[in-house]
């Protein structure tokens, strides 16, 4: 077989003629042109649009409020804990359980005040009828009193009668003087027995008052006795609520999140008023609170406003949440590199979401706005301080 002589190959090479070998004049201008406009939409893009700066950083729900504290009844061991931070427990779920050989001496205090509380009833029912029975009396005694007093009363006055005519007949010269020192003398006694009855009846009188302020304070101090009485039951019985023999059962006071759970070892031991764990109430306010780097700390103030993106809830398909920074902290959290600053946002009408204590995600801030030139001359801004 032959092989092409290079004269042919060279003949294949060559334009045939058929097509045009230079482009259009039109056409380069236009590509020309359609390219200086895209370079000078670029250049005024970079120069003249101000696009946002965003901080981003991560956040966590806490409670608005401060949360309740929630301490050990009693000084006890700890036997059993029900719940884990971050659990949502409802009013009434046992969240501990105690023991304590006190329990059961408490037990037997209360059923000790309670027979005495019980006797103490029956002797204050049975004190009323012998103070009724005994102003029965005095009442007799003065109304026996007031009938005597009343005769001495007529006695007085019939014996002054029976003086005015003596002394009239014996102005007439009737009656002698010394039947009229008879009558004199027998006035005066009658007088003297009236005042007597009356003095009587004072006396009488006064024992009954007397009789009544006793048994008033007689009253206030059963009814003290009574209160205090009460107030012992009623605090063993605090004590002892929800026991069964030694166990002490500890329940949530409302529904709420187990913020923090100080006590988590069975078998410690807690007293009284320590701390066992810190609810926040499900119905209570939430805020964000922020975890900011420090480099973004200057650009950060009070007021601004940011958006919240829940890992819960992707932003993607529920969208996000508006907050507002409300405070910032004055000075950092130091980790173990890093110094991080918290912040403090509250939600601006959060509907939609079912927002519970703990949930995170992620926070965006923006804090400025500049153009992409002025971005890119960051470096040589960098650089140009740098050899200053």
């Amino acid at each position: 077989m032959k092989r092409p002589t290079t004269t042919a190959a060279t003949d294949f090479q060559q334009p045939s003629g058929l097509l045009p070998t230079e482009p259009p004049a039109r056409a380069a201008r236009w590509s020309a042109a359609l390219l200086l406009a895209l370079a000078l939409a670029v250049v005024l893009y970079a120069t003249l649009v101000r696009l946002p700066e965003v901080v981003v950083a991560p956040f966590a729900l806490v409670p608005a409020d401060a949360a309740d504290v929630l301490q050990a009844p009693i000084a006890a061991e700890l036997v059993r804990v029900a719940v884990v931070e971050g659990d949502r427990v409802e009013a009434g779920d046992v969240l501990f359980e105690l023991t304590s050989p006190n329990t059961r001496q408490a037990q037997s205090q209360l059923r000790q005040l309670q027979e005495q509380k019980q006797a103490f009833s029956q002797r204050v029912l049975q004190l009323e009828p012998a103070h009724e029975q005994a102003m029965a009396l005095q009442q007799a005694e003065i109304d026996s009193a007031r009938r005597e007093l009343v005769y001495r009363d007529e006695l007085v006055a019939t014996q002054r009668q029976v003086l005015d005519r003596a002394e009239r007949l014996g102005r007439a010269g009737v009656v002698a003087e010394v039947e009229l020192l008879k009558y004199r003398l027998a006035l005066a006694e009658a007088e003297k027995e009236r005042v007597l009855g009356q003095r009587n009846l004072d006396q009488l009188n006064l024992a009954r008052q007397q009789l009544v302020s006793a048994r008033e304070r007689s009253r206030a101090d059963e009814a003290s006795e009574s209160r205090q009485l009460d107030e012992r039951v009623a605090s063993l019985r605090v004590e002892l609520e929800d026991s069964d023999g030694a166990i002490r059962r500890v329940r949530a006071p409302y529904s709420s999140i187990v913020v923090h759970l100080p006590a988590r070892t069975p078998g410690s031991v807690v007293e009284l008023g320590e701390t066992l764990a810190q609810l926040a109430r499900i119905d209570g306010a939430v805020h964000a609170r922020l975890q900011l780097p420090e480099r973004s700390l200057a650009r950060l103030a009070v007021g601004q406003t940011l958006r919240l993106q829940f890992n819960a809830y992707p932003y993607q398909r529920y969208g996000s949440v508006d907050a507002r920074v409300h405070r910032i902290s004055p000075t950092p959290l130091i980790a173990d590199v890093a110094a991080d600053f918290v912040a403090d946002a509250t939600l601006t009408a959060p509907s939609g979401f079912d927002l519970r204590v703990g949930m995170r995600g992620q926070a965006r801030i923006i804090v400025g706005q500049r153009t992409l030139l002025e971005r890119a001359l960051d470096p040589l801004r960098g650089a140009v301080d740098r050899m200053r």
